[in-house]
């Protein structure tokens, strides 16, 4: 196998937090209020004042959280699609892109995605790379999304860090779910084939670069990983409480008894989902321990 090079980060071109907008803050901040106070006086016919106005807020602060996580999500694709505008001929892919050791997302970045002479080559705000089919382990797969931890196509590296192999995860960056599932379909079958192609005929010579592998912009710490698999917990918890604050006028028995049955069957249910935030916590501790 050849001496491949070592990638690095670059934070020189960090796209700056768009200004907030206080009017549509206020604007929003008022509507979950009111929102609130209505709901809480219906609930206060019933007896359900505080559930349903708590369920009335909560949803609400969802929905604006996933709001302006869609505002953010669309500025980071604009500049993504520029620079597939400005690559000209040929085929190239605007990919979101996150570099993982284990299951611990260790750097995040946005840019272009595409093949070479024989390599995948990424260029993208903050680093760069290009792989040879000697540094590739699998071929590219297609798995269920984590949230903050992974996307949807993965590719697993032949080099081993502290915690697990360096891998990689993306997705591409499209104007809507379809055209990026077709995008993601394509992708998937064009690097597949010129990893098969390398493996048939391998080029000695073909020299790469490895991805980072120190930690970058968009790495995971523990603690934010951390908090993240008890959020889940604390998730299902809340909906174990709620059904619980229904029953609890009518019974309290009842609602104490809904409340442990609810919230343990749920937790119990999603464990196995939880599982990858868990392991990601544990390999995040052991690299910023090391760094």
């Amino acid at each position: 196998m050849n001496d491949h090079r070592e990638g690095a980060w670059s934070r020189s071109d960090e796209a700056p937090a768009p200004p907030g907008d206080r009017r549509r803050l206020a604007l929003e901040l008022g509507v979950l209020g009111l929102v609130g106070g209505v709901a809480f006086g219906v609930g206060a016919t019933c007896g359900l004042a505080l559930p349903l106005a708590g369920l009335a807020v909560g949803f609400g602060a969802l929905g604006l959280h996933g709001r302006r996580r869609d505002d953010r999500d669309r500025d980071r694709a604009a500049r993504v699609l520029a620079l597939r505008a400005e690559f000209g001929a040929g085929p190239a892919w605007p990919v979101d892109l996150v570099v993982r050791q284990g299951e611990a997302p260790t750097g995040r970045d946005q840019g272009l995605l595409w093949i070479e002479g024989g390599r995948i080559v990424f260029s993208g705000f903050h680093t760069s790379f290009a792989l040879a089919p000697d540094q590739i382990a699998t071929l590219v797969r297609h798995d269920a999304a984590v949230p903050g931890l992974r996307l949807r196509l993965g590719l697993t590296l032949r080099r081993e860090t502290p915690v697990g192999p360096l891998a990689l995860s993306f997705w591409p960056v499209a104007d809507g779910w379809k055209r990026a599932e077709d995008d993601a379909a394509t992708l998937r079958y064009t690097l597949n084939t010129v990893i098969e192609n390398g493996r048939r005929s391998p080029d000695p010579d073909l020299a790469g670069q490895w991805p980072p592998i120190d930690l970058g912009p968009g790495a995971r710490s523990p603690e934010i990983l951390r908090k993240a698999a008890l959020g889940r917990i604390g998730a299902w918890t809340a909906v174990a409480a709620f059904v619980a604050a229904l029953l609890v006028p009518f019974r309290w028995e009842w609602g104490l008894i809904a409340f442990g049955v609810i919230a343990l069957g749920l937790n119990l249910t999603t464990a196995a989902e939880n599982r990858p935030r868990w392991k990601a916590y544990r390999d995040a501790r052991r690299l910023w321990r090391e760094t």
